[in-house]
């Protein structure tokens, strides 16, 4: 093998390595990312709907705590009511319209980010609960005796003998669904999401967001295409298709392993030296923020579970493909190089071979030591002082 065409080899086998690393990782990612049952399934499995609905009470309770008009999101039984108006089902429920509006667009399929979620039911719900509740409170309440100084109709300790309480009902009803502080507009579409400095929609700022997408999903197929083009040339430069093969194979182990280990890396190793994931701060609300890192975190450790099982197929792969080149047979011809063993040719392929008259490489005068008669056949007449050898 020549020196050229051994530094060829060597580049063919490095790029080979690279191409298999980085086109495995972008595939573990896009199984991951690039569809949207795994993003439900991760938001499912950390709870998130759960947590989210009693992150809103707990936000609620904690900005209320001050104000002696507000309602007492502390109370158990307003908590079950906001739960049940805005649960992890409805908010389930919103959440997949989103995804769903997301990734159609991402995909193609719209020309733009649309969506339309109404929330004038839950509201509806929300403020006949409350009121329900206010009102059946007071009513198991002793008659006053006294003028109440309180004035928050949740906290009374006793039913002033004057309220009208069906009256009483209606009015915080219609209270509570008229009240603008408290989603004024009860149906969330596109058209609702900020828009830039500049007056551009969502769809406008992010225009290029779906073509990027597609390239990161199409991007591993074509690193794995290149890839394979790149092992026929690997076999092509090799000095027999059986070296290839097996140089080949050896490329899926090491990537394999080291695919294998990189999430080791990126788990233990780097945030022990100062290097770690983003996480997102929640405005202030740290309940909120606490489910967002966690779904981030799943979604990590997702692709981190997706790639280990990438990285054992890869190695089974390069196993298989190990064993099977012992069973190939050699592509050497029978008589490889007798022509420089035989004296015809130079061993040193840089020198040429021999010029002598009437013989070549390809009619090399050795003879059998079976004899002429065996097998039918006559001995060699092309000369005759080798059949007494």
């Amino acid at each position: 093998m020549t020196i050229l065409r051994r530094i060829l080899l060597l580049i063919a086998g490095f790029f080979l390595r690279s191409l298999l690393f980085f086109g495995f990782t972008l595939l573990a990612a896009s199984l991951v990312l690039g569809s949207q049952p795994a993003i439900k399934e991760t938001l499912t499995s950390v709870n998130a709907y759960e947590r989210f609905s009693q992150a809103l009470i707990d936000s609620g309770a904690e900005s209320s705590k001050n104000d002696p008009a507000s309602i007492p999101f502390n109370d158990p039984e307003i908590a079950k009511v906001i739960r049940e108006s805005f649960g992890p089902v409805q908010l389930e429920q919103i959440s997949e319209t989103l995804i769903d509006s997301g990734y159609s667009w991402l995909e193609g399929d719209s020309s733009t980010l649309t969506f339309s979620i109404d929330l004038a039911s839950n509201k509806e719900k929300l403020a006949r609960g409350l009121s329900n509740y206010a009102i059946d409170r007071l009513q198991s309440l002793p008659v006053c005796t006294t003028i109440p100084t309180e004035s928050n109709i949740y906290l009374l300790t006793c039913r002033p003998a004057y309220l009208d309480l069906d009256q009483q009902r209606s009015q915080l009803y219609n209270t509570i669904v008229n009240d603008e502080s408290f989603l004024k507009d009860t149906t969330f579409s596109d058209a609702d999401l900020p828009k830039t400095s500049s007056g551009q929609t969502f769809s406008e700022a992010y225009a290029k967001a779906p073509e990027y997408f597609g390239y990161f999903k199409m991007s591993p197929y074509v690193l794995l295409g290149s890839s394979a083009l790149l092992a026929l040339l690997v076999i092509f430069l090799s000095k027999t298709k059986r070296l290839g093969i097996k140089y080949i194979s050896t490329s899926l182990l090491s990537t394999g392993v080291f695919l294998s280990i990189t999430p080791i890396i990126y788990t233990y190793v780097l945030p022990a030296i100062g290097f770690k994931l983003p996480s997102f701060g929640g405005g202030g609300n740290q309940a909120i923020s606490q489910v967002v890192n966690d779904v981030m975190s799943a979604l990590y450790m997702n692709f981190n579970v997706m790639l280990i099982n990438v990285a054992i197929q890869v190695v089974a792969a390069g196993l298989i493909l190990y064993f099977a080149t012992r069973f190939f047979k050699p592509t050497v011809a029978m008589y490889d190089q007798l022509d420089k063993k035989s004296g015809l040719a130079l061993s040193n392929e840089a020198g040429g071979s021999p010029k002598l008259p009437g013989f070549s490489a390809k009619s090399v005068p050795l003879q059998s030591s079976e004899g002429g008669k065996k097998g039918g056949r006559k001995a060699s007449t092309l000369d005759k002082k080798f059949r007494k050898m």
